[in-house]
């Protein structure tokens, strides 16, 4: 860990960095090219009037893409579109799997308001815990480049559909198989992230419940693992929250 103290820049400036590129950029830059490459698959017209749009200078039509990609990638973020759901799901699941609560299982309701308070935990506490932020932030990315690419196949042909009237993929019922498993591949990809980063966050929770440094942060993880740990019900779940 001491070795990025060494680095020229802060540490936080990199997830951030990484985010938006493999976020936001990657996945608007497919959605693009699945948009652009269904509609010249379909019509020659399309590919012309493309042509006449985009301006001479490469530089120009690469600055255009990125943009554009990257308005595509913030639509996609702020619409969530499932995304918060799998990782309630992930993040159920990493906590049955570890055993956490032998006793009796957290209900999925009880699961998805602890992932939010530990994601809480760990954004409201970054500067304490970078290491943590940092690999969190870059599996977060990494889950959101796989689900929204996921998105932008059956979107591409939904907006080339409705323009061109033609539903289509290239290669007939090939490209639609290969599509399917495109998405399902996707999908499973996110969700191992997702569940990575549950990971992260729980070690993140836990070395903070650990610290023998006073603090909000302190008493804040305490907590959060306490109802992690113990098998607690749904009335124990509302009364401490109340008092939080």
């Amino acid at each position: 860990m001491g070795n990025d103290e060494k680095v020229g820049f802060p540490l936080p400036f990199i997830p951030y960095f990484y985010h938006d590129i493999v976020a936001r950029i990657i996945p608007g830059m497919i959605q693009l090219g699945l948009i652009a490459v269904l509609n010249i698959y379909h019509s020659t017209e399309g590919g012309m009037k493309l042509n006449a749009v985009l301006p001479d200078s490469q530089v120009a039509i690469v600055l255009m893409l990125l943009v554009a990609a990257y308005f595509v990638g913030v639509i996609f973020e702020c619409s969530r579109l499932g995304l918060g759901g799998l990782y309630n799901r992930a993040f159920s699941h990493v906590l049955a799997a570890r055993n956490l609560n032998s006793t009796t299982q957290i209900g999925y309701e009880e699961a998805a308001r602890l992932a939010e308070e530990t994601s809480s935990i760990l954004e409201s506490y970054e500067p304490l815990v970078p290491h943590f932020f940092a690999r969190a932030t870059r599996f977060l990315a990494e889950a959101k480049m796989m689900f929204f690419s996921a998105l932008a196949i059956p979107i591409a042909v939904v907006v080339v559909g409705v323009t061109t009237e033609q539903w289509g993929l290239p290669g007939g019922c090939r490209g639609f198989a290969l599509g399917f498993i495109l998405i399902l591949a996707f999908v499973v990809g996110a969700y191992a992230r997702q569940r990575r980063r549950a990971v992260e966050i729980l070690r993140c929770v836990r070395y903070l419940a650990d610290s023998t440094k006073p603090g909000d942060e302190n008493k804040r993880a305490q907590l959060a693992w306490t109802l992690i740990s113990q098998p607690l019900s749904q009335e124990t779940f509302s009364s401490v929250d109340r008092k939080s």
